[in-house]
């Protein structure tokens, strides 16, 4: 992981330093703002395969990629810019878009552009993808790519998860691992976007595959809810709980199964964890809204009563 920052920079050399860091990180770019002497930026990139990740916090600033910059470096990537605090107005080929946090948009190196960062403090992370790794995936390659992603959308809503996900942890996965998700990410920006007929199936599969472990990451940081159910987790997610029920087909377990080992073993955990903490309490803080239930489907899964479960904990 690389950081770059202004803040141990002398005050007059601070905006070329990150004029620098600009095209270091991105492409030829041309940043602009009003005030030089108050200006401060940092920027944290990162590598998942052949994609870099980028975050980017700064004051108000445009960021511009003229004619003159793509000639100057003619590098063939797509964007893809998510936004977490503040907001960007993305200009290209007449076309904008403003983005909010939590939404996304998408511009191309090979045709000039405009980042209108017009929030005072901002924060965005950038994907950097190169032409060749996204182009086939798309149904129309040079199709204007300034759109609002929104979490209004079922694919932009898992998208935006994910892209999340894999900013905060990209450093952590094996080259095999990072090129399962580069693909996975692919996927996901070309159901967005627009998918080529000849790879539907696999951007089809890695779809489900990818919804599949984002329901089942959901549902872990949900368990608390005692209405966490098909219809509340199909909603979050955009899509019908018949096609909820569909993507859990494919594995080992049901969705309701699978919510039930789910806290099941949550409670297990912390009855070895909160030692003072009564059987009634766990139970509830795990989504359970009935002790005699619980005791009973507790039991049946682990051979044994909640309170024998904890006894032996403690007595091996």
């Amino acid at each position: 992981m690389q950081i770059l920052s202004t803040e141990q920079i002398n005050e007059k050399e601070k905006f070329s330093y990150w004029r620098e860091v600009l095209c270091q990180t991105y492409t030829a770019l041309d940043p602009v703002v009003d005030n030089i002497s108050d200006f401060s930026g940092k920027v944290t990139s990162a590598k998942l395969g052949e994609i870099d990740v980028t975050n980017i916090s700064s004051g108000a600033q445009k960021i511009y990629r003229t004619e003159k910059e793509i000639r100057k470096m003619p590098n063939e990537y797509y964007f893809l810019n998510l936004q977490i605090e503040g907001q960007c107005r993305m200009q290209q080929d007449g076309h904008v878009a403003l983005i909010k946090p939590n939404e996304f948009s998408i511009v191309d190196s090979t045709h000039p552009y405009l980042n209108d960062y017009f929030s005072e403090d901002f924060k965005q992370i950038s994907f950097r993808i190169p032409h060749a790794l996204l182009k086939p995936y798309l149904l129309n390659p040079d199709a204007t790519l300034t759109h609002c992603f929104t979490h209004d959308c079922g694919i932009a809503t898992m998208a935006i998860d994910f892209l999340k996900t894999i900013a905060s942890t990209s450093n952590e996965y094996s080259s095999f691992v990072q090129s399962k998700l580069v693909e996975n990410l692919m996927s996901l920006v070309a159901l967005s976007l627009g998918t080529n007929p000849d790879v539907f199936e696999k951007v089809n599969h890695a779809y489900q595959e990818q919804l599949y472990f984002q329901i089942k990451k959901y549902v872990r940081e949900h368990l608390h809810d005692p209405e966490l159910s098909p219809v509340t987790v199909a909603n979050h997610f955009r899509i019908s709980t018949r096609y909820l029920h569909k993507i859990f087909e494919q594995g080992s377990e049901s969705f309701c199964r699978c919510l039930l080992v789910e806290r099941l073993e949550s409670c297990a955990n912390q009855l070895h964890q909160f030692k003072s903490d009564s059987v009634s309490e766990i139970a509830f803080r795990s989504g359970f809204n009935d002790t005699s239930h619980f005791s009973k489907v507790f039991k049946q899964y682990f051979n044994q009563s909640p309170r024998d479960y904890r006894k032996q904990l403690i007595n091996p």
